[in-house]
């Protein structure tokens, strides 16, 4: 559909009404020259892709040189038309400088469109481009074998023979540009690159019939293959005012098509061993077969480094079994059936890296790991989910009974002392025993009747426990916990982990959002999710906040003593989002620790903010005149409305995890994230995208043109510490490599995740 700018509609129309009258015109009137209609009338046509191209780029900034070279290119047919109507009135033969100029539109024409190709090929590896080369010099060839007659029907010198098939080649090369690109993105090609097609194909058929005819000497001006032209280039101008897809190709997905144009240029060149062929054509089909070769080579070391990115994406990198998401997959593959789930805790492992340092301990935990392997048997899946936390997945249609048992043997396993640092060291665990579907229908939920299991049995000091509901009744336990977090808030064991976010295009960490996280003396490191629902319905969770933006808030600063220029982002409750002190203290600790408003970012969630609006609207609203940034957290997950968010006044958009994992393999999800970046950017909001686990998550969202990246994959949520010596780690592999430099085109506005950050040859995936 054309955009609503009236005067294009009009242009369009006038020439539509030009058009048809030339048309009529020329199917109705006399097969001989008339003035009027194959000079004045036709060359009117042609100045309507001219200024529709001019007009175009000016308004289109992203492709404005594309759109110029189009407009080069119909200006010099233009011109060549008129030369050729002017030149003919005095003599037959035109005049050699108009052949030229035909000849020139052709590469400016190409250039227009290998523009708009790289602009939508833009983040491809260098496989996309060599699928291109493949099909264009395939197509070529096969288009030159027809050289042959149009050498034998081309009468004159070379020079005259050059300017005859010089335009239809180019033309060729045109056509098979915009062939190459729409059989590399097929169903993602938007209207335009038909429109592309049509005229393309349109100018080399006319071009060919114009040289058929000029060689048999039937052409006259005023035939109907004069309507091939004008044709062509409106459909052209046309196409550059329709909606353009901004929707990239993963060039692994269509690796069948350059596969079948190698082989038929590979038939090419063995037709070419029994019969006579042009030497271009032999080169062009060679050249196509080459560009396979390499091809295969390449996605040979693509489909190499996409397994081992597979591999580290399930599995742990220090003892190879399974992570969390390699455990949540195995428990997804056998949804709804009866599974246990065993949650493994090294007692006083804390003393072990204390004592004789985190190699020893890493020693320990591989050491561990294989026998647990060992000892449970291959159809159950072994994982650790970090620290000294291991889990057990049994095999389905696994009772409480087999689990038991193989909770004994998980610590008979350990009866017989590990090594750390050569020392002998004796190792004892304790385990929690949950069941599915009984005690959770997800991972989430049996870790976490799992991990009260185990906790109560590291502290009754039995060895292992199975899971009962029946702690769940009365509000002792929720009574205890809170007595617990109030002691741990003046003990000032919650603390505060990190984990980075990237821009996707620039692969710099620009923001880190701070996690808070209950190290606790006994149980080790507690999730948010485990206690933070219960302090949001106490008062507690006022100074929970408060805690986490001074601690965010003065670690931002540390790192700007190291020269680590960041963003810090914190999670605020829907308490938070009441309280009509906030700002204030916000502003307190902003000028406390010297941090500039703009770094610090308010993640808030759809449910937070579905209460009094008025009341939260004026929190955010102080917050907006500081300058802090706002963050809609979790999107997707709610219930509010655009029209809500739109009222929030916030810089950034959040989508959830369950929408992000797992995109680089499910076409639905790829569907909901696109959807959510052309709406958050048609809001003018920041896109992330938390949950990204994978490399071809990571390639997904970065193809669909999300800001910034923020999940496992990336990094895992660090203690400062570890953050801190990951970011110099970054920074000094960056000074040891050259820089990749910005891979946004030239001409490509800023992105809104952009500031300072640690820029780093690659990342760490967790």
């Amino acid at each position: 559909m054309l955009p609503t700018l009236l005067w294009v509609r009009l242009l369009f129309g006038l020439s539509a009404v030009a058009f048809v009258a030339y048309a009529a015109w020329l199917i109705g009137g006399p097969r001989d020259y008339v003035p009027t209609r194959d000079s004045l009338l036709y060359c009117s046509l042609l100045v309507v892709p001219v200024v529709s191209f001019i007009a175009r780029g000016v308004i289109d900034r992203t492709n404005r040189a594309a759109w110029w070279f189009f407009a080069a290119g119909a200006t010099i047919w233009l011109a060549a038309e008129v030369g050729f109507a002017l030149s003919t009135q005095t003599d037959p033969e035109p005049a050699a400088v108009v052949d030229w100029l035909f000849i020139a539109s052709g590469p400016c024409l190409y250039v227009g469109a290998l523009l708009l190709a790289r602009r939508m090929l833009r983040p491809g590896s260098l496989q996309i481009w060599l699928d291109a080369l493949i099909i264009a010099l395939a197509t070529s060839a096969l288009g030159t074998l027809l050289m042959p007659q149009l050498l034998d029907d081309v009468a004159g010198g070379a020079l005259d023979v050059i300017l005859n098939l010089a335009a239809p080649l180019m033309e060729l090369l045109l056509l098979s540009l915009v062939i190459a690109v729409l059989g590399l993105v097929r169903h993602a090609a938007g209207p335009l690159w038909w429109f592309l097609l049509a005229g393309s194909a349109l100018l080399w058929v006319s071009d060919l019939a114009w040289l058929f005819q000029s060689a048999d000497g039937s052409y006259v001006n005023g035939s109907l293959i004069d309507l091939g032209w004008p044709t062509a280039l409106l459909l052209m101008a046309y196409g550059a005012w329709v909606p353009m897809t901004r929707q990239t190709v993963d060039p692994e997905l269509n690796w069948a098509l350059p596969l079948a144009v190698t082989i038929g240029a590979f038939m090419i060149v063995l037709y070419a061993t029994q019969t006579a062929v042009p030497a271009v054509t032999v080169i062009l089909a060679a050249g196509a077969v080459l560009a396979g070769s390499l091809r295969s080579v390449q996605a040979f070391r693509s489909a190499s480094a996409r397994a081992e990115a597979h591999r580290q994406a399930h599995s742990d990198d220090l003892t190879g079994l399974a992570n969390r998401r390699g455990l949540a997959i195995a428990l997804d593959a056998d949804a709804g059936r009866q599974h246990a789930l065993l949650l493994i805790d090294i007692d006083h492992f804390k003393q072990i890296n204390d004592t004789l340092g985190h190699q020893a301990g890493d020693e320990v935990l591989q050491q561990v790991g294989g026998r647990f392997h060992a000892c449970v048997g291959s159809e159950a899946v072994v994982a650790r989910l970090g620290g000294d936390e291991f889990a057990v997945l049994l095999g389905p249609e696994t009772g409480w009974a087999s689990a038991a048992a193989a909770a004994d043997r998980l610590h008979d396993s350990v009866n017989t002392p590990v090594f750390g640092s050569g020392i002998e060291l004796q190792v004892e665990i304790s385990v929690g025993i949950a069941l599915a579907p009984q005690h959770g229908r997800n991972l989430s939920e049996l870790l976490r009747t799992a991990d009260r299991a185990m906790y109560r049995a590291k502290r009754d000091r039995v060895g292992s426990l199975v899971f009962d509901q029946a702690w769940d009744s009365g509000d002792g336990g929720s009574l205890m916990m809170l007595q617990e977090l109030r002691r741990a808030m003046d003990s000032h064991e919650l603390v505060c982990h990190y984990q980075p976010q990237l821009d996707v295009l620039t692969n710099e960490v620009v923001c880190v959002e701070a996690l808070v996280r209950w190290q606790h003396p006994i149980r080790g490191l507690i999730p948010a999710s485990d206690f933070l629902p219960l302090l949001e319905q106490t008062a507690l969770i006022r100074p929970l906040s408060d805690l986490t933006l001074d601690t965010s808030l003065a670690q931002l600063a540390a790192w700007d003593a190291l020269g680590i220029g960041l963003r810090t982002s914190v999670n605020l409750s829907a308490t938070n989002l009441i309280d009509q002190g906030l700002p204030l203290r916000v502003t307190q600790m902003l000028t406390q620790h010297h941090i500039a408003a703009e770094r610090l970012t308010l993640e808030i969630t759809e449910t937070a903010i579905t209460g009094d609006l008025d009341r939260v609207r004026g929190v955010l609203g102080q917050l907006h005149e500081i300058g802090v940034q706002i963050s809609i957290d979790d999107y997707g997950s709610g219930y509010s409305s655009l029209r809500q968010i739109g009222r929030l006044s916030a810089q950034e958009l959040k989508l959830d995890r369950d929408f992000v994992t797992g995109v680089g393999q499910r076409g639905d999800l790829r569907s909901i994230l696109s959807a959510t970046v052309h709406l958050a950017h048609g809001l003018r909001l920041r896109m992330v995208a938390e949950g990204v686990e994978s490399a071809t998550d990571l390639d997904q969202i970065r193809l669909a043109g999300c800001d910034l990246a923020q999940g496992y994959y990336i990094s895992a949520p660090r203690n400062a510490g570890e953050v801190t010596r990951w970011l110099l780690a970054r920074q000094a592999a960056n000074a040891r490599h050259r820089p990749r430099g910005d891979i946004r085109a030239n001409d490509e506005p800023p992105r809104r995740g952009g500031g300072h950050g640690v820029a780093g040859a690659g990342f760490e995936p967790a």
